[in-house]
């Protein structure tokens, strides 16, 4: 054990550099990593060179594997699901998180092999997220919802299985209230991804009812901020709109002024029903809406300003909202003003609000010229609305859309991407969009973000797929085929929004 620290300690100094690693790696044995971890818990130095070499391990993708996915695996899982020191602890979540897409592929196989390892992977997942430790429990929340934010129909299979709805049980009823709101936030996540996944767990849902009719303040602050994202499905709107305490939710969700952080999370819920549709949109609804809206948009706060686009977000989706929002100029100013903010959390919260205004609503069509308009307004604040209404202003609008892709900063780009599928739903947009050469420039750049990558792939992707299945003309294949062929390079400054 002395030789093995001692290379850990040589590469320490050098940054793990990768074949060495590997070579340091193919020495040893698991059981040597498991007495490692042992002998340096008690040296702090030691045990923190210890630590980065096995996340130095745990970002290669080979070696990860074979480290935790493998039948002899489960010993060393467990000494890290269980290590006193919670960095250690941490590694599993980290390791996932940095390999989401392959560990959710990896888990739709497991399901389909009905494999044993599958009960190691989601034991993993569950034993962090039941950690006493915030940090770790809230990193396992994190990776849960970015290892099933896209589901397929083995995942579909696994959340509604047996198995997924014991380990939510078992959390929901934690005697650790922390703990037990981690677990809400997950049953509500999974079951606004899909109906089927919802049914199963409608008797957990009364223990998600009672916390929120608790009488510890801290614990009903954090579950009416957690019962806000039930609005995020019809389906849990539906179980959410017939519970007797809803009606004192909308009663006070635009009186009670007393109490913000309570307020923002009522009308957050109010205006995601609304976009469900389980509740009407009455004159008087609307009213209260943009009054309140524009109170917040209009203060100094950051908190209320955030808070206001949020709602808006929500709000846009459907379409008597989307047009409830855009036949107020002024509202309209008070809100575009923050696409431009100087400060950067206002600023993305803004653009990815701006993003919900061209989600397509399939109940009502929201109207293309409408559409088309709003998006003519992207990038040009200092002209006064009614200059909007010309193709011009759309292609000025591209011009600033593809400036944005080529930001520095990460968040901002994905966002942007986020953005560009939803502009790719409409015809005049999507022909606007294409027609500037910058694209190809853009789309020609390797990120060395792995979701960026993913993200930006994905819009590529459906560029393709609308240019060969929907619009057809030769013009559309031709520019398909430059697209799916385009020459890639890396550029230096593109490549620094890693973050």
């Amino acid at each position: 054990m002395d030789q093995l620290y001692s290379k850990i300690e040589e590469l320490s100094k050098v940054g793990f550099p990768t074949s060495k690693l590997k070579e340091l790696y193919q020495t040893h044995q698991i059981s040597d990593l498991l007495e490692l971890l042992k002998q340096t818990q008690q040296n702090k130095d030691q045990l923190n060179k210890t630590i980065a070499y096995l996340d130095a391990l745990f970002q290669d993708s080979d070696i990860y594997k074979e480290l935790l996915l493998r039948e002899n695996s489960f010993e060393f899982v467990q000494t890290l699901l269980t290590h006193q020191n919670k960095k250690v602890r941490s590694l599993l979540s980290e390791c996932i998180e940095n390999n989401d897409f392959e560990f959710g592929q990896l888990i739709s196989k497991l399901v389909q092999e009905k494999s044993p390892l599958l009960n190691l992977v989601l034991q993993v997942i569950f034993f962090q997220l039941s950690d006493p430790e915030s940090e770790v429990g809230l990193k396992a929340l994190r990776v849960i919802k970015k290892l099933f934010k896209f589901v397929d129909e083995s995942l579909k299979i696994l959340l509604s299985s047996d198995l997924f709805v014991t380990y939510i049980t078992q959390g929901l009823n934690n005697k650790n209230e922390v703990i037990q709101l981690r677990f809400v936030e997950i049953l509500i996540y999974i079951t606004n991804l899909d109906q089927s996944i919802q049914q199963p767990y409608i008797n957990q849902f009364k223990i998600v009812f009672k916390l929120y009719n608790t009488d510890d303040i801290l614990v009903k602050l954090n579950m009416i901020e957690l019962i806000a994202d039930m609005g995020n499905s019809k389906w849990n709107s539906e179980q959410m709109v017939n519970q007797s305490f809803f009606k004192n939710i909308l009663n006070s969700a635009f009186t009670n002024n007393d109490d913000f952080y309570t307020q923002k999370y009522e009308v957050l819920l109010v205006a995601r029903m609304l976009s469900q549709r389980v509740i009407k949109f009455t004159p008087i609804l609307e009213k209260n809406l943009i009054k309140l809206l524009s109170q917040w948009l209009s203060t100094n706060s950051s908190e209320q300003i955030e808070g206001a686009i949020e709602i808006i977000s929500s709000f846009v989706k459907f379409t008597e909202g989307f047009n409830a929002i855009i036949k107020n100029t002024d509202f309209l100013v008070l809100f575009f003003q923050y696409l431009y903010s100087t400060k950067d959390v206002i600023k993305l919260k803004a653009i990815n609000c701006y993003v919900s205004f061209f989600v397509i609503d399939s109940t009502t069509p929201k109207p293309p010229g409408k559409i088309l308009w709003i998006y003519s307004l992207f990038g040009n604040v200092s002209k006064t609305l009614s200059q909007f209404h010309s193709n011009d202003s759309v292609s000025e609008a591209t011009v600033y859309l593809i400036k944005q892709l080529n930001t520095p900063f990460g968040e901002v780009e994905k966002t942007i991407l986020e953005l560009t599928m939803n502009l790719l739903e409409w015809d005049e947009i999507f022909t606007n969009i294409i027609a500037n050469q910058s694209l190809l420039v853009y789309f020609s750049k390797i990120s060395q973000n792995k979701e960026i990558f993913d993200s930006k792939n994905r819009v590529k992707q459906q560029i393709i797929n609308l240019c060969t299945n929907k619009y057809k003309a030769p013009e559309y294949q031709e520019y398909a085929k430059t697209l799916q062929n385009l020459t890639l390079q890396k550029d230096m400054q593109y490549a620094s929004n890693v973050q």
